[in-house]
């Protein structure tokens, strides 16, 4: 089965195997679009804090990159959370929920932002840079944790 998303600008085509169930793949893709929106929501809170440590160091210049990397990541969630069909207001409540844990993981020091780019920055950089990949390695990942096995590839 081909199935065919159209995000951010670009056609995303995906070619589907059918499971030895029966069931069509093509049942995965909502659960791995909620999981990729989720991650950018992830990402665009990271870029913020970044952001924000920026500022403590006096350089506004950075901070303003960080920032709108942090918006385009929260745009790209919206555009995927529509596939999803998930309520724009989820993305806000997973935006809080993951600065605070992000704040106290640092204990609110920007300081310590090396922490947090230690666990955040090459899967935030990796997201950011290739959709169409990291959509594909959730929907792989889906497909294993419904049927117990690797998705086949054709």
């Amino acid at each position: 089965m081909l199935r065919v998303l159209k995000l951010a600008g670009i056609t995303v085509s995906l070619c589907f195997a059918t499971a030895a169930n029966g069931q069509e793949i093509a049942t995965i893709i909502p659960r791995a679009m909620n999981n990729l929106a989720h991650e950018y929501v992830i990402c665009s809170a990271y870029f913020s804090v970044v952001a924000i440590a920026a500022e403590n160091s006096n350089d506004p210049e950075l901070a303003e990159k960080y920032y709108a990397v942090a918006n385009a990541a929260l745009e790209n969630a919206t555009m995927v959370g529509e596939e999803a069909n998930l309520l724009p207001e989820t993305h806000g409540a997973r935006f809080d929920i993951a600065v605070k844990e992000m704040s106290d993981r640092i204990e609110g020091n920007t300081s310590n932002i090396s922490i947090l780019f230690a666990a955040h920055s090459d899967n935030c950089l990796t997201v950011m840079d290739d959709m169409t990949g990291t959509l594909d390695r959730f929907i792989s990942a889906e497909f294993e944790r419904q049927h117990g096995y690797p998705m086949p590839r054709e």
